[in-house]
Parts: C-alpha cells; structure tokens; sequence
C-alpha cells in the first residue's frame, strides 16, 4: 500500500486512468455520431472510433516488442505497474461496462465478458506478487548472459555443467519475460476489448482466448511451465495453491 501511494503509484494510477477515461469519452461520442449505408442491409459504420481502434492495434504490437526487450533491465518497475493495474483494473472495466452500455444500448451487455476476463487478469497478477520479484532477478541476467555467449561462443555439447548452468537459465529466463508480457497483455487487452462492438460469441470466445493467454502467462511468468520441465511439482502446487486460495 505504502508503494501505491508513492509518487510512482500515483503517476501510474493516474496515467492509466486518463487512458480509460480518454478511450471511454471517444467511445461514449462516437456511438452518437454513427453512417448508416448498404443495399438492403442496414450496416452500421462507426468511422470515428475506427482510427482509435486501428491506433491500439498498433499500440499492442509495440507494447509486445517494448516488454520483452525491457523487462530484463527494469523488471521491478513492470512488475510494480502490474501490481497497480491488478487493483484498478476490475473497477475501471466495470466503468467501461457501464458506459458503453450507457451509450450503445443492451446490445454490448455481452461486454460482462470482459469483466470476467479482466477480474481473472487481475487475480492471477495479484497472486503472482510474490513469485515476480524472482523473475525480475532473473530476468536481469539474461543481456550479461547474451554478452557472455556472444563473445565466447556456445559452449561444446559435451559440456553439461555449462549447458545446465547458463544456457538453460536463460532459455527459461527468456520464457518467463514472455509470460509476464501475455499475462500483462491479456490484462490490458480485457481492459480496452470495450472498443470494439463484437457479438454474444465473439465477445465469448475473446473471454476464452484470452482468458487462457493470461492462464499460461501466469503460469511461464511464474516459472511454473520450467518446474514441469525439472518435474518440481512441489512447486508447481504451492503455486496453484494460491491461485485457489481465497
């Protein structure tokens, strides 16, 4: 708590609210200025939010590449906004809820997926607090390592020690960085899927696919998927433990 109400957590709290407020404002306009055209069909077009949704697309796809390429170096920091997210997500997508169907009509009442979606986003990241602080650590090894390798070569085959002591932590350092990158995506993802108008099925299987994208972050992020390759189900359980521990 002392950390949220620092200056960092104030600054993150604010900016991802100004986001949301910003995006929902467009939203909430834009579903009042609507093109009606087609031949015998009727075919809503909404041209306003088009850019907008356009611009995100692009924005996940840089946020992709920002993460994985940073957390190494400021490991802390994400798993900080993480933090922060986890406790402000679930309130601000029942914001969104509320004023797109506010706006649009008991059409996106579907949209209650993406609730679901973003409280089980949040909840992993919320039980994964404890177990981040390791893969920041060990996420922070990973560009002294490459340097390491680029400069002496991989090492022979016949030398497992070697193998077993910087090549494999790396590869499975590499696998948590990209578990913490879908699992804070798909948190980010539920956050905004408000933006676009989907069906009852679609908003459904968005909640699925997703929903089992921050699943198996959760689990790589955690170092669970590299306890299963060493066969630590020890681990593994304590870990599933607090996922269902209410």
């Amino acid at each position: 708590m002392d950390d949220l109400l620092s200056l960092k957590g104030l600054i993150t709290i604010s900016i991802a609210s100004l986001v949301s407020i910003k995006a929902l404002r467009v939203n909430f306009r834009v579903s009042r200025d609507i093109n009606v055209e087609g031949n015998g069909d009727i075919v809503i077009v909404n041209e306003k939010l088009a850019p907008t949704q356009r611009s995100f697309k692009l924005l996940w796809q840089m946020l992709v590449l920002a993460i994985v390429l940073t957390y190494p170096v400021l490991g802390l920091q994400y798993n900080f906004v993480l933090g922060v997210l986890a406790i402000i997500g679930t309130p601000l997508a029942v914001i969104s809820l509320i004023v797109t169907v506010r706006g649009y009509g008991m059409s996106r009442l579907s949209d209650i997926f993406y609730v679901i979606g973003t409280a089980l986003s949040c909840w992993l990241a919320i039980c994964s607090h404890l177990y981040l602080a390791n893969t920041a650590n060990s996420a922070s090894r990973i560009y002294p390592t490459i340097g390491y390798l680029s400069e002496n070569g991989l090492p022979n085959l016949g030398l497992g020690a070697t193998w077993t002591g910087i090549v494999l932590p790396l590869m499975t350092s590499c696998l948590s960085v990209v578990g913490f990158a879908a699992l804070l995506l798909s948190l980010l993802y539920f956050m905004s899927a408000y933006l676009t108008a989907r069906h009852f099925d679609d908003s459904a299987r968005f909640l699925l696919h997703y929903g089992a994208m921050a699943i198996v972050g959760f689990l790589a992020a955690c170092d669970a998927l590299a306890a299963f390759a060493f066969h630590d189900f020890a681990y593994i359980g304590r870990l599933l433990g607090s996922v269902l521990t209410v």
